[in-house]
């Protein structure tokens, strides 16, 4: 894997390290869901399935997330 990615940056491709709190639909993909404990947990990222690569301001693959989602009762 390390080899793999020395590769990628040869050639300018590098991993989304954008860690950004809430879902953000420009860099991340929502791959599941989760039930948000409260409103303010609602679109938080919960967790991180599968990185995702950008080359220049180009997006090659998303980041795959958990998003969390409140459900009003």
């Amino acid at each position: 894997a390390e080899e793999i990615l020395e590769l990628l940056h040869r050639h300018d491709v590098e991993l989304i390290s954008d860690q950004p709190e809430r879902f953000d639909n420009r860099i991340q993909m929502a791959v599941r869901t989760e039930e948000a404990a409260s409103a303010e947990e609602d679109q938080r990222v919960a967790q991180v399935v599968r990185q995702g690569f950008r080359w220049g301001g180009q997006i090659l693959r998303p980041q795959e997330v958990v998003v969390k989602v409140w459900k009003k009762s």
